[in-house]
């Protein structure tokens, strides 16, 4: 009578919780298409009227005072607006005529933690949540705008939701996409339009070779022949792309020497058939950091690039050079033939504003080095086979009016040979060398929401801390289990060691590291193999829910369900920590009977399959009947939720003192579509022998969770290898065969 009771007392208030739910979720809701005055004012408030573009009537024109000031549009109209769920939202962004996002707004949304209802949010992980973060866009530069996933003081990074990560990067890509897009259709100075751009955010190491192969660093020789003359040696261009053994000769004047000690080989000069090197220029667009950092090396590019108070629209260039030729030099300084004088001379000349021996042309623009922010180095970290000590000058230079160059285009640096009393070359004034941005830098326009997919590496090298801990836990728990016959021997031991994994597992794993796996994740799962265009990056934006959730698969061929459950899961834990006080204190555990127990047994397959068929008829309400798992409120959002949800998992939790693992048995949804993956398993690593069952019964009373049948076979899709019974099964004075064996052996 009492289970009775609390069955329908948990069956009535899921039943309120459903029905709050429901009645908050809008079935009728429709993508928004089109953008009302008042919803803009509630971002503007000063805004008289809005008017469609005649372009493209998704962007409403935005006047204050009969003057345009800006544009406003919905962000599931221009990019991909897919949340966690796999489900669409849409957000109101206003965007000034200079590229300033003016404000945002959420309209719409399914993310599990967040309920709506029509264009209204009104309960979620806490009261306005969303709204917070999406009020962060406000006044905020679309270029150079980020979230802020390293916790980098920058005042144009969005702060992510606490315990929403990946809602929170779904959200701002979608964002920052739109409106990159609407940037460029209405031509906002400064964005390009339709065209292709650097990507200057992927790194992967290249050597100095390397660079100079794919063109990310352009070379140049100008020599002086016997006659005097200074001519520009075209037959070394290209010979970078396809002669490794040319690049071998080239370098063949430096060798290691003692202990790996690069050396330069100072009679190189006197092997070139007479030919003095005049000036040997390598030079680069150094801001990808795909190409500044593999130049400068880690350290120096931050310092350079990141660290040094630089505008993000700074352009950097990298410049080295050896000969006789200083590119660095002020014209007016080559008079002095006086190594001393000349350097006192560049010391004077250089507090001139810009570099006049060099500068940088583009679309019949020129680009002129600033003198008073170069940055000098004595040698730069990836050079594999040589060393910049062999150059005579290497800096760091950054050009004027850096908002008019287009780091997508070619563009030549001009080398002035000039002089105030005469030409250095008979035969030109001026050379200059076409630079092409590297292919594997350019991104197309077409590709560009694939490109903003790529921000799923980044977290996951963020993570890596977090992933070694995670796989380290993982693999402790594995190894209890391969062995587990030494450890179950003695119970102290093995208890022990089981309370502080489920200790961890829930500390650690679930309230630090948020790494608790959901029947939502296995939606997005199942959407992946039959949704056409599914976004991926659902699946991989949070890597320690990717690394449990293969772990888990995984597991389904070895040992079935009971590796994830019984050890992986953070509420699983929590049931289990609070009913091992419970016996501590003296609480009687409620046995259920046999019958009753099966019968319960097939509740989280009937709701397994409710959630599974709505998720086909209508997602929303799908995932409305996710929120029968207590995961969210008591692991997620450590209880910071409304009450509704408090209660109910509270009241679960009170059952499991009672139930051992009342939920996972009975309700669990993930726990039904696990153990129909487990049916998969190969191996059964659980001991039995052939008393069990009959006449014996001493580990079927043992096991807490009912696991194990009256005939003595173990249920392995209820199993969650808390290994009570394998205790039992080693235990020479319970374990009746056992002991029956021991008194025969001290009778002999």
């Amino acid at each position: 009578m009492k289970l009775v009771k609390l069955i329908l007392s948990f069956s009535f208030i899921f039943f309120v919780i459903f029905k709050i739910n429901f009645s908050l979720a809008d079935k009728s809701r429709e993508e928004a298409s089109k953008i009302y005055i008042n919803q803009v004012q509630s971002i503007l408030n000063d805004v008289e009227h809005i008017s469609p573009l005649n372009k493209n009537n998704n962007i409403y024109e935005i006047f204050k005072n009969e003057q345009l000031i800006g544009y406003a549009f919905i962000t599931s109209n221009f990019a991909e607006s897919t949340g966690f769920a796999a489900t669409p939202f849409n957000i109101l962004v206003c965007m000034s005529v200079d590229g300033v996002i003016l404000g945002a707004e959420l309209l719409s949304h399914s993310e599990p933690l967040f309920l709506y209802k029509q264009d209204v949010i009104v309960r979620g992980q806490a009261e306005g949540v969303l709204y917070k973060f999406i009020y962060q866009y406000q006044d905020k530069e679309l270029k150079g705008l980020a979230i802020n996933i390293k916790n980098v003081e920058d005042k144009n990074r969005i702060d992510g939701v606490s315990a929403a990560t990946i809602t929170s990067i779904l959200m701002h890509q979608s964002i920052k996409i739109a409106a990159n897009k609407v940037a460029r259709f209405v031509s906002i100075p400064g964005f390009i339009t339709d065209k292709a751009f650097i990507d200057h955010e992927t790194y992967s190491p290249k050597t100095w070779r390397e660079l100079l192969k794919d063109g990310s660093i352009r070379y140049g020789k100008f020599i002086k022949t016997e006659e005097g003359k200074v001519v520009y040696q075209k037959d070394h261009e290209n010979k970078f792309d396809n002669e490794d053994s040319y690049l071998d000769t080239y370098f063949s004047f430096i060798t290691k020497g003692d202990k790996g000690r690069i050396q330069y080989k100072k009679d190189y000069e006197e092997k070139s058939s007479g030919e003095e090197v005049f000036l040997d220029i390598y030079f680069a667009y150094a801001n990808p950091v795909g190409i500044g950092r593999n130049i400068l090396g880690k350290t120096a590019y931050i310092k350079n690039f990141l660290r040094s108070g630089r505008s993000p629209q700074d352009r950097g260039f990298f410049v080295s050079s050896r000969g006789n030729f200083s590119v660095l030099t002020p014209l007016r300084c080559l008079e002095n033939e006086n190594s001393v004088s000349r350097k006192n001379c560049e010391k004077r000349g250089i507090s001139k504003n810009h570099f006049d021996r060099i500068y940088i042309e583009q679309n019949g623009k020129k680009f002129f080095f600033r003198t008073y922010d170069r940055s000098n180095f004595m040698f730069t970290r990836n050079i594999e086979d040589s060393t910049p000590r062999f150059f005579n000058e290497i800096a760091l230079l950054f050009i004027d009016n850096p908002e008019a160059f287009d780091p997508a285009q070619n563009w030549n640096l001009v080398i002035n040979f000039e002089s105030r009393f005469s030409t250095v070359s008979k035969f030109f004034s001026r050379a200059s060398l076409e630079y092409s941005p590297p292919k594997r830098l350019i991104v197309e326009p077409s590709l560009e929401e694939n490109f903003s997919n790529n921000n799923w590496l980044s977290i996951w090298k963020m993570q890596i801390k977090n992933l070694s801990i995670l796989i380290a836990f993982i693999s402790i728990c594995s190894l209890i289990l391969l062995f587990r016959t030494r450890l179950v021997k003695n119970r102290k031991i093995y208890s022990t060691i089981r309370i502080a994994a489920m200790l961890f597992c829930l500390i650690w794993v679930g309230w630090i590291a948020g790494a608790q796996l959901t029947i939502v994740n296995i939606l997005n799962y199942i959407q992946l193999l039959i949704t056409e265009n599914f976004n991926y990056s659902v699946i991989v934006f949070d890597p320690l829910i990717t690394v449990v959730s293969i772990v888990t698969f995984v597991s389904f061929f070895i040992v079935g369900r009971g590796f994830f459950c019984g050890w992986l899961c953070p509420f699983g834990a929590l049931q289990e920590i609070l009913n091992i006080v419970s016996q501590s204190v003296g609480l009687k555990q409620i046995n259920v009977k046999e019958s009753v127990h099966n019968i319960l047994l097939v509740l989280k397959y009937i709701l397994l399959f409710l959630i599974i068929v709505l998720m086909f008829y209508e997602l929303d309400l799908a995932l409305i009947m996710t929120e029968i798992e207590p995961f969210k409120t008591a692991i997620t959002l450590k209880f910071n939720r409304t009450i509704n949800y408090v209660i109910y998992a509270v009241v679960l939790l009170a059952v499991s003192l009672f139930i051992s693992r009342f939920y996972c048995r009975y309700v669990c949804p993930l726990g039904a579509f696990l153990a129909l993956g487990g049916k998969f398993r190969i191996f059964n690593i659980l001991k039995r022998r052939a008393e069990c069952g009959s006449p014996c019964h001493l580990c079927e009373q043992s096991c807490p969770t009912q696991a194990i049948k009256s005939s003595g076979k173990i249920n392995m899709d209820e199993c969650f290898y808390c290994m009570d019974c394998q205790e039992e099964y080693y235990d020479e004075h319970r374990c009746p065969p056992l002991a029956a064996k021991l008194r025969e052996a001290e009778t002999y």
